[in-house]
This record gives C-alpha cells, structure tokens and sequence, in this order.
C-alpha cells in the first residue's frame, strides 16, 4: 500500500459518506415530509406500471451519473461532492466533460424519477425544489467560488462545457455551408 493510499480510501469514504446523507435527505427524509403532508396517501405505492417503470429507470440513470460523477471528482479532483469537502484540482473528465454539473442533473433525475414511480402528487415538488436549490444556493456559489479558486482553467472550461445541457463539441458539431 502506498503513502496516498489511506488518504485516498478515507475520500472514498467520505465520499460515500456524503452521498449516502444527501441522497436519504433528498430520496428519503424530503419525500417522508411530502407524504405526511398528502391526504391521498395512506399507504406509500407505486403509480401504475407505466409510469412507475419509466421513474424507476430515471432513479436508476440519475444514481449512476452521481456515483460516475462522484467517482471523479474523487479520482481526479481529490476531494467530495461535499462543498465543505471540496475538491483540490478541477475536474473536467468523465461527466464532467460534458457538463458542468452532472451532480445537479443527476439530483433532478432521482426526484423526477421518484415523483413518476410513487403515486403521490406532492412528490411533485421534489424536482421543483430541486431545481431552486440548484439555481438560488448551488449556482450562486458555484460561480463564485470555481473561478476563484481555479482561474483560468475554470474559465476556459466554462467557455468550453455548458452547465446543464451537454452538446455536441466543435469537433463533433456538424458542419454548416459547403
């Protein structure tokens, strides 16, 4: 075992950590509030197949993206997905190369993804209070803090990679005229 390898299994660990305590918030203890709030819920059940199965799918994506994503900025940025926690180099590979904030996609597709599998209309309000924490707390921040603390690569990398929305790179982007 080398002299890094502890440090690196306690971010793996922490990592871990912080993923499992946010998802519960968002996936667990969020959606409990909600359906304590729901008249119409008196047992917790799926919608009907047809949309219980696409949200299932969309909760399945969206965990995959955050662990890819998360996998990377513990790999390659030496840190968490934690703010506290952060990263020490910018990540631009993986996820991350296509958009800034597969962390925050991922988030939006879990809460969707639960709000079309469980049949509760409050649920409803996941993905909307997602998107506000994203866009009023998260983005905030972000914009402040990444050029900050990474200059002009981050700059480069804001030019380069959108926030949400991956397109095709100026390589890949079809060519217009003769």
């Amino acid at each position: 075992m080398t002299s890094h390898q502890p440090r690196k299994t306690w971010l793996w660990i922490r990592s871990l950590l912080y993923s499992v305590l946010v998802g519960g918030v968002w996936l667990i203890v969020l959606p409990a509030g909600l359906l304590h709030y729901d008249p119409a819920v008196t047992v917790i059940r799926l919608r009907t197949w047809d949309l219980a199965f696409p949200g299932l799918l969309l909760l399945v994506f969206g965990w995959c993206l955050s662990l890819w994503a998360a996998a990377h900025l513990v790999r390659d940025g030496r840190g968490t997905p934690f703010p506290l926690d952060r990263t020490r180099n910018l990540v631009t590979t993986g996820p991350y190369a296509f958009v800034r904030n597969p962390q925050g996609i991922a988030l939006v597709l879990l809460t969707v993804g639960e709000a079309l599998a469980v049949d509760s209309s409050m649920l409803w309000l996941l993905p909307l209070l997602a998107i506000v924490f994203l866009l009023v707390l998260a983005q905030p921040f972000e914009d402040h803090e990444l050029p900050r603390r990474f200059g002009r690569a981050y700059e480069l990398y804001q030019t380069e990679v959108p926030r949400w929305f991956p397109r095709p790179r100026q390589s890949e982007r079809p060519r217009t005229g003769p």
